[in-house]
């Protein structure tokens, strides 16, 4: 009975929202120091509106907003945040291959 509703507010902050990936150059000391030159990547969330399934004109606006309000920022996340670890594993090795 709680784990619906614990999952439930785990996802309402997701809600509206897209989440990207963003890279962070290397430092000037990681670039002279180490040479390394893959970035470290963290995620970024943004919002955006959804008002744009509101047409009135369709049967579908709410398969439209669902879709929308869950499943574009949940599968952003899957996608972004994949790419974020194994963006991250890169640097991470580079990092430790070439500072060690």
């Amino acid at each position: 009975m709680l784990r619906p509703l614990f999952v439930s507010l785990l996802c309402l902050p997701l809600l509206g929202c897209v989440v990207v990936p963003k890279a962070k150059p290397p430092s000037f000391e990681e670039r002279v120091r180490c040479n390394i030159s893959t970035p470290q990547w963290q995620l970024e969330q943004y919002r955006y509106d959804i008002d744009w399934c509101n047409s009135g004109v369709s049967d579908y606006d709410g398969i439209c907003v669902g879709v929308s309000a869950l499943v574009v920022p949940a599968t952003t996340l899957v996608v972004s945040g994949t790419w974020t670890l194994l963006g991250n594993a890169v640097h991470w090795l580079e990092e430790q291959m070439r500072c060690s």
